[in-house]
């Protein structure tokens, strides 16, 4: 059988001042969103195609990173055909949608949402039980919890047979200690995500305080094991970035915690001096989504997914990206296979998606495209030396 090279791969130059035979690269797979080091003398051979004399182990390694693939594979098909298949995994089986406290006294509201869960019920397959997404901004004081309240009891009324599983994903912008935390004891088992988004604070000093409780919470007992995001702000204060440093260091110890910064704070060429400083702080730094993302048609409901700000691709990508849902319809499929947008032949369809009717020089891809090699570099916590 033959193999050839994944054209969805990035290279890096050498991690090291030197290059020599010994120096290594990262080799990152956006088929697979993982990558791994060879040495200058590996990639050599690798980028040759001469897999025939690689060993076994190290062959198997590339075949499982999608590195090597089968030398007759059409590698833009097999993308759109996972894309596909995972929006047919969860069409019509999960809907998003974003509510705060002022909302749940809103009888129109109400009516939209009775109608997004009927939607979902009514969905010809029965076979599976459906999942329901809720976000909950401001979530602090209580909120929360009478959003919860107000969301089971229409679910309750309108899902016979309990047809329907609600996951909460709780976004606080205001310190939470460890006793408010309390409170939410209760709905704990159905919340999927957290969000501290203390990137909207002003006061920097403030938010070294609500990170250093965020770290005191996200120990305690029913929250190690939820997802939690940490939006961090951006200065150029040398003396505030030192003091950052020992709590945001603290955070990354956990492996259920996730540290973003905002990236609409720092502004044009801001971004390249934040990442070095994270580097510097030696975190390991997931700033890359995963290979599930895919484009959507904006939705009619008004209410779900592309109106959330805080879903993850959201807080990597701006709030205009709306690749949360897997809703990959004709349009996108036939305008890759036509290669009329520039999607077609980019490196990173796998990671994203694309996007339809995008056309030449158009640059609005999702954030984590830019400084796409240093994301890597963070994700894998490369030294700073090797760099």
């Amino acid at each position: 059988m033959s193999f050839k090279l994944s054209k969805y791969m990035t290279v890096s130059e050498p991690l090291d001042q030197e290059d020599t035979p010994k120096s290594l690269r990262m080799i990152f797979s956006t088929r697979k969103g993982m990558g791994i080091t060879l040495t200058n003398y590996v990639w050599t051979m690798v980028e040759a195609g001469n897999f025939e004399i690689l060993p076994d182990h190290l062959f198997n390694i590339l075949m499982f990173h999608e590195m090597i693939i089968p030398a007759d594979e059409d590698e833009l098909e097999e993308i759109i055909a996972r894309k596909v298949c995972m929006a047919g995994d969860t069409r019509n089986q999960e809907a998003e949608v974003c509510i705060d406290l002022t909302l749940t006294t809103d009888p129109a509201f109400a009516d939209t949402f009775k109608g997004l869960l009927q939607g979902l019920i009514d969905t010809s397959d029965q076979a599976f039980r459906k999942t329901l997404k809720v976000t909950v901004p401001d979530a602090g004081r209580g909120n929360a919890l009478r959003v919860a309240q107000f969301v089971e009891d229409l679910v309750d009324a309108h899902s016979p047979g309990d047809t329907i599983d609600v996951q909460y994903c709780l976004v606080f912008d205001d310190i939470l200690d460890i006793q408010e935390a309390q409170l939410y004891d209760t709905i704990l088992p159905q919340v999927a995500r957290i969000v501290f988004a203390f990137d909207q604070r002003e006061d920097m000093n403030e938010t070294i305080h609500a990170l250093t409780q965020a770290q005191a919470l996200v120990g305690q007992s029913g929250w190690q094991t939820i997802l939690t995001d940490v939006r961090i702000p951006w200065t150029d204060d040398a003396s505030v970035l030192r003091d950052l440093a020992a709590p945001l260091k603290a955070l990354a110890t956990y492996s259920n915690v996730r540290i973003y910064p905002a990236v609409d704070d720092y502004g044009a060429g801001g971004e390249d001096t934040l990442l070095q400083y994270l580097r510097r702080l030696e975190l390991h730094l997931n700033l890359l989504p995963g290979t599930s993302c895919t484009y959507s048609k904006q939705s009619d409901a008004g209410i779900v997914s592309h109106i959330q700000k805080y879903t993850v691709e959201n807080l990597l990508s701006g709030p205009s990206n709306t690749m949360d849902r897997r809703l990959y319809d004709n349009t996108i499929v036939e305008q890759l296979r036509a290669h009329t947008i520039a999607c077609s032949t980019c490196t990173y369809l796998p990671m994203c998606g694309g996007q339809v009717d995008k056309g030449p020089g158009d640059d609005s891809c999702p954030a984590f495209v830019h400084n796409f090699g240093e994301k890597v570099r963070l994700k894998y916590a490369l030294a700073p030396g090797r760099l």
